[in-house]
């Protein structure tokens, strides 16, 4: 669906190389929201990790299992802006450069949540010894 808009609004000669790149880089963000989602749900099953984003916090205790909504919602907002954004020319280096940065910062998450996840599991080739009192 994104991509027949896509194709569309560039037959019209109304699409800049800028824009389509802002337009992948939403769609690379919602990606990086099912990736930040996934590592989130496996980091928090372990002991001593805890969500720090209060907004999140917030969303878990009302929403308990469900508590990615809002970030699904969110980025259905985006897109559709990145979509709207395609019909807007030209597209300023400012939209450019957040779309970059956030792009950057919710790989950094994702990063975070796998660091948590990896090091609070037990090493695989490594056998688990009781702790000798």
């Amino acid at each position: 669906m994104a991509s027949a808009v896509v194709a569309r609004i560039a037959a019209r000669g109304q699409v800049s190389i800028k824009n389509i790149c802002v337009f992948a880089t939403l769609l690379v963000i919602a990606i990086l929201q099912i990736g930040d989602v996934l590592t989130t749900n496996c980091a928090l099953q372990l002991p001593g990790i805890f969500e720090s984003n209060p907004v999140m916090v917030l969303a878990m205790r009302h929403l308990g299992s469900a508590w990615w909504l809002p970030k699904a919602w969110v980025m259905m907002l985006l897109l559709a802006s990145g979509v709207l954004a395609l019909r807007r020319r030209p597209l300023s280096n400012f939209t450019f450069s957040i779309a970059l940065a956030v792009t950057a910062a919710f790989f950094l998450v994702i990063l975070n949540n796998l660091d948590n996840c990896q090091s609070s599991a037990p090493l695989s080739d490594q056998p688990v010894r009781p702790r000798s009192p």
